[in-house]
C-alpha cells in the first residue's frame, strides 16, 4: 500500500515513550477487522 500526504488511514496505538512519541500499527487495525 501506498499512502500520500493527506489521505486519512485508521491506525492502532502500540505506545507511547516518554518522550511523546507515539508508535502506530496499521497492520494491527487491519488484522482486528477480518474477524
Amino acid at each position: 500500500d501506498k499512502l500520500s500526504e493527506g489521505d486519512t488511514i485508521k491506525v492502532k496505538v502500540l505506545e507511547v515513550d516518554r518522550q511523546g512519541r507515539i508508535r502506530l500499527s496499521m497492520k494491527a487495525v487491519n488484522e482486528e477487522s477480518t474477524d
